[in-house]
């Protein structure tokens, strides 16, 4: 004989499983595919925040040799605060592109990692620009000697913060005078950056 009354509560266990997964997925599936608001933080206070954020990543990032990225949301009132630190490798980090409805990503960062003369590290990359503008939030990135660079992404450029040993700086750090980076970039400047014979240090 059929019990009814188990196959109606495993009914509405599934039921309920299944509402919670689609709501985990409509959360989690909440990207920057949604339409662009303009941060109610003044861009000042995300670019303190985010140069307080670099800096205190500098230390291990050089020490470990890799790029730590994350992004900084605010809540409802624009309060700002930031998503756990991603680890990445050598020359790259990933971001992960998924945040609660209930904040909005206002800026993305991440150390380029330690100094290493055979990548131009004191610039952002093109993937960091085309990346950014893809995905349609500023970055931000910190440089092995010490460069503090936010990438506009609704102007396209990349501009220099402030300069060399603004903030925590590699030891194992060496200028190059011939291949010192300019206040700002386009992607075309960047890719013809990229594309000069490497400078002689």
């Amino acid at each position: 004989m059929i019990d009814y009354r188990s196959n109606g509560f495993v009914l509405i266990v599934c039921a309920i499983l299944w509402v919670v997964l689609g709501a985990r997925f409509l959360i989690n599936s909440a990207t920057t595919e949604r339409e662009y608001v303009p941060p109610k933080a003044s861009q000042q206070a995300i670019e303190s925040f985010v140069r307080s954020q670099l800096d205190s990543l500098q230390a291990r990032s050089f020490a470990e040799g890799i790029e730590l990225c994350g992004f900084v949301f605010e809540d409802e009132n624009g309060n700002l605060d930031t998503t756990e630190v991603y680890v990445g490798e050598t020359a790259s980090c990933s971001y992960d592109y998924r945040w609660p409805l209930d904040v909005r990503p206002v800026a993305g960062y991440h150390t380029h990692g330690g100094y290493n003369p055979q990548y131009d590290d004191e610039a952002p990359s093109i993937f960091d620009m085309e990346q950014d503008i893809e995905f349609r939030i500023d970055g931000y990135v910190s440089t092995p000697g010490g460069r503090f660079w936010r990438v506009d992404w609704q102007n396209e450029r990349a501009i220099q913060i402030c300069g060399e040993g603004c903030l925590a700086q590699d030891p194992k750090y060496r200028p190059c005078p011939a291949d010192r980076p300019v206040m700002q970039y386009s992607l075309a400047e960047l890719r013809t950056r990229i594309t000069v014979a490497e400078a002689n240090c």
